[in-house]
């Protein structure tokens, strides 16, 4: 009985934690706990099965990079690996030439064979020059054939002022030329910019299949005319937005050049051109100036140079042409020409 009693007691000392449960909350509860065991024992699975892929993963690289001396790197570089380069022949040779593409590799001392040949100093064996037949100027179209890897071509590099375009208010004395309405000249801020007939036809001259420059000793004009002669200027590709000066020439558009080294700025638009992946002879370089001097002043650098303006001079100082450069006066020929020694 005393026991009895002492076990009561017991059972009443203090409330039991699952006191706080009803029956059916008790049910809820082992069940969520058997739900919880079961997911994270297929987590545990799943996890010791993506351990085992990685493992074999690993395992089958360490052995393709045991089997080839390369790695496995060596597989993925020959799928970008690029074709066989054709070769370019030449007289004497037949040369890979992908290196001459690279600024400067043409202009070392190197006399071998490849070198003339990938450089352009060896002109290939006449029966690989595809020529349009019918035509009487094989030689140039020699000059601008395209090359693997690179392009070749000629250069036609203008003055601005009396050449691409004319004395403003000239009138009746140019009567071939085009005044452009709206653009005031640089130079006479109460006239218009005056076209010359070269500035207006330069496509209808053997330089629309050659590169362009401009190369000249001022400015060459206000923003509006930098855009109306770019327009102009349409010849085997496209130029730059942007016009360099004489001091750093970073673009085939060059003004203020001094006169005495119009040469030199010339040669920074061929190594310009170069730059881009296309090679100039200095044989296929020619430059068109109305005055005499700096037409003179590329003696001995083996380009072309040609007076022009030569019908029509400045009654004020006859040293500077007057309407501009003809289409006539834009011809092919190697030399220098002013207008008291022109064939």
């Amino acid at each position: 009985m005393v026991a009895q009693r002492l076990h009561d007691g017991n059972l009443q000392r203090g409330p039991s934690r699952w006191n706080h449960f009803s029956r059916p909350q008790m049910v809820a509860y082992i069940l969520t706990l058997l739900v919880g065991l079961s997911a994270a024992t297929t987590a545990a699975t799943v996890g010791r099965k993506m351990w085992s892929v990685r493992s074999d993963s690993i395992s089958n690289q360490v052995q393709l990079e045991m089997q080839s001396p390369m790695g496995a790197t060596a597989v993925h570089h020959s799928k970008d690996a690029p074709a066989e380069e054709e070769a370019t022949v030449c007289n004497q040779c037949s040369c890979h030439c992908h290196w001459a593409s690279l600024p400067g590799a043409c202009n070392t001392n190197d006399v071998s064979c490849c070198h003339r040949c990938c450089c352009g100093q060896e002109p290939p064996p006449a029966s690989s020059v595809n020529l349009s037949s019918g035509r009487n100027d094989s030689q140039f179209e020699r000059l601008i054939r395209h090359e693997p890897g690179r392009l070749k071509g000629c250069l036609c590099a203008f003055d601005v002022d009396r050449t691409l375009t004319g004395k403003p208010g000239a009138g009746e004395a140019c009567p071939a030329n085009r005044v452009v309405a709206g653009l005031r000249d640089h130079y006479f801020r109460n006239e218009y910019l005056t076209l010359s007939p070269l500035g207006q036809g330069l496509a209808h001259t053997f330089c629309s299949r050659c590169y362009i420059g401009v190369v000249t000793s001022g400015p060459s004009g206000t923003l509006g005319e930098k855009v109306e002669l770019r327009a102009r200027l349409k010849g085997a590709g496209g130029l730059p937005a942007y016009w360099s000066q004489g001091s750093s020439v970073t673009s085939p558009l060059v003004e203020n050049c001094p006169k005495h080294l119009k040469a030199a700025c010339v040669k920074g638009v061929v190594d310009w051109y170069m730059r881009q992946g296309i090679d100039i002879k200095p044989s296929a370089v020619h430059y068109f100036d109305d005055v005499a001097v700096n037409a003179s002043s590329f003696k001995g650098c083996g380009y072309n140079a040609r007076q022009v303006s030569c019908a029509s001079r400045d009654f004020e100082d006859p040293r500077v042409g007057l309407c501009g450069a003809t289409l006539d006066e834009v011809i092919r020929q190697e030399g220098i020409f002013n207008c008291l020694h022109v064939p």
